[in-house]
């Protein structure tokens, strides 16, 4: 008697592994949205260019001043600014875009050398330099902290305080960087890697400073090539270290780091996240990876990182693409992300030459959204099937809509498409085949109009293969 494999659980994002993973996982996911309605399966909300052709360089920071004016800085040096829904180029101040934040009613950002702050804000502002800092060809993350702005200058924190006063606080052993800078509970958590590469050695450093000590606190030595990234949330502090997409999770000044997941598909090439392409909107975790990779063909993007709520496990997804439709490639890159508002998300992106400022806003859908299966054997992988019938129901199709399927059987390397529907109110595609194989992968591929479909459920029919 046939045996119905059907899947009607979505939630549990990507899948560590092509073949097993978490209730409701899938082995690879481009532009999907299950957490809206976490028994559907529909498509996230696009990004769209907001920059126009003013952005001649890739975004390594965004920081938003007021409700209506936004800053982001560049890899060049360039100095953007969006007042009244329009971006223009501020200044350009050189450099690399090492680092941006706001304090005191200033907007602070530094170059390889120079600290420079723009303002008072509440004044007519005005730019000049402030300090010169130790070099970095790369980075000075800021950020604040109780009652001063902490700086990563080369391996020494500094520190400007309220009243303008600057403090070289201390500093890691020679050969070291300060990467990334975040606040979690009362403590300052500083990043370091060695090295002028992220692939120069495998050594990471994550250390706390209390905003008193002469040195800093706890440190944990990161068998990572880095400490590249930073988000707090509450009072737990996620860490993007190293270069094989590895996330870990520590409490508050905590001594022990615990590995929550790790980006698939990266190894045996590399990826870097950037300190200034994490943020926390919506309730989740948003990463754009990545900001460097030697990988062609690793699905890169804004990730999302949590659970819908205490009832489903936390989940990863590659929620947004780029806006030019490119995923992959070594030319293509993520510098920041940023969420200013509850409806506003800003991301940096480079497409080989282009560069440009994506926004995720609205309710408008990505044109096509893909899910991929993990591969399903019925735990028989030992035993041929015959897959005989496929279906997929969904909510009735509106205008513009469609759903496709497509099968690969026994991992072979192309899907092939056994069947679209895109009838309006249609809820139902069926498909009858004939594939005898060990194991079968199931594709659909979400086409949104004006509105996205939603996918309720699929199932696959089989019966094994006799034994003669």
């Amino acid at each position: 008697m046939p045996t119905v494999l059907m899947e009607d659980q979505f939630f549990g994002g990507l899948s560590s592994g092509e073949k097993r993973g978490i209730v409701g996982s899938f082995a690879a996911g481009r532009n999907l949205d299950y957490r809206t309605e976490p028994d559907r399966l529909s498509v996230a909300t696009a990004t769209a260019n907001d920059s126009g052709v003013v952005v001649t360089d890739l975004i390594k920071w965004f920081q938003p001043t007021s409700g209506s004016e936004l800053f982001a800085l560049g890899s060049t040096g360039q100095l953007y600014r969006r007042t009244g829904g329009a971006w223009s180029v501020f200044e350009s101040v050189g450099g690399a875009g090492q680092g941006m934040t706001i304090f005191n009613d200033y907007l602070w950002f530094a170059n390889a050398t120079d600290l420079r702050r723009y303002g008072p804000l509440s004044d007519g502002p005005s730019s000049a330099l402030f300090a010169t800092l130790t070099t970095d060809a790369d980075w000075h993350p800021m950020v604040e902290y109780q009652n001063f702005i902490c700086i990563g200058a080369g391996r020494t924190l500094t520190t400007v305080n309220d009243a303008g006063t600057r403090v070289n606080q201390f500093s890691f052993p020679i050969g070291w960087r300060i990467k990334s800078l975040a606040v979690v509970g009362d403590y300052l958590a500083i990043g370091c890697m060695r090295g002028s590469a992220i692939t120069d050695f495998e050594d990471g450093l994550l250390a706390y400073w209390d905003g008193n000590a002469s040195t800093y606190l706890s440190p944990v030595w990161v068998k990572e090539s880095g400490v590249n990234a930073f988000i707090a949330d509450q009072n737990t502090l996620y860490v993007f270290a190293g270069t094989a997409g590895n996330v870990y999770a520590t409490g508050a000044m905590g001594r022990q780091l615990v590995k929550v997941k790790r980006i698939p598909g990266i190894v045996p090439s590399y990826a870097e996240v950037w300190p200034g392409a994490v943020s926390l909107w919506k309730g989740l975790i948003h990463a754009g990876i990545a900001g460097t990779t030697n990988s062609t063909t690793f699905s890169q993007g804004v990730y999302t990182y949590g659970a819908t709520d205490k009832n489903y496990a936390p989940s990863l997804n590659l929620e947004y693409t780029a806006s030019t439709g490119t995923g992959t490639g070594t030319t293509l890159q993520i510098g920041a992300v940023r969420g200013v508002d509850p409806q506003n998300l800003y991301v940096g992106v480079r497409d080989g030459v282009t560069f440009r400022i994506d926004r995720v806003t609205g309710t408008t859908p990505f044109t096509t959204a893909t899910y991929t299966s993990r591969i399903y054997d019925a735990s028989r992988p030992f035993e041929r099937k015959l897959f005989s019938a496929f279906r997929v129901n969904f909510a009735p199709l509106g205008a513009g809509q469609s759903v496709a399927i497509a099968v690969a059987a026994d991992r072979a390397a192309a899907f092939t498409t056994l069947g679209t529907e895109a009838t309006a109110d249609t809820t139902t595609l069926r498909a009858s085949t004939n594939i005898k194989a060990y194991d079968i992968q199931v594709r659909l591929t979400l086409t949104a109009g004006a509105a996205a479909p939603r996918v309720l459920s699929f199932a696959v029919t089989y019966d094994f293969e006799p034994i003669v």
